[in-house]
């Protein structure tokens, strides 16, 4: 029994590690105009800590070398990375986006539909 007690209280006594939860919160790859300006995929930080993003990469489907990111998402922050910063080209229809660990575990990702509107925002929710 004391064991037992002993292995509780050291369980409770030490820190936990608090995950970080980076999500795709965001997707516009079809802008009526300017699609190398106005094309971006938004990412936010769910978690109760800062993220560093250069532990993520953001991939298509085909694309076999992912893009890299770079900076830091406070907790709760979101944050746009546009076509012409970070050079990944959305196809309007039937595309695929990854965000990737740099040990290549999928961490979020989601599929543009085949028959996209121009002009659409697709927000995506995430549960804490």
């Amino acid at each position: 029994m004391k064991k037992f007690l002993a292995f509780l209280l050291i369980f409770f006594l030490l820190p936990s590690p608090v995950l970080a939860s980076v999500k795709i919160s965001a997707i516009f790859p079809n802008p009526e105009t300017d699609a190398k300006s106005n094309e971006f995929i938004e990412l936010q930080n769910l978690g109760c800590e800062s993220v560093d993003l250069s532990e993520y990469f953001l991939k298509k489907q085909e694309t076999k070398n992912p893009t890299p990111l770079a900076g830091t998402l406070a907790p709760g922050e979101s944050r746009k990375f546009y076509r012409a910063n970070v050079g990944l080209v959305l196809k309007d229809d039937d595309d695929t986006i990854s965000l990737v660990s740099k040990d290549g575990e999928i961490i979020d990702k989601y599929n543009i539909p085949k028959i996209m509107p121009k002009r659409e925002i697709f927000w995506l929710f995430h549960m804490r």
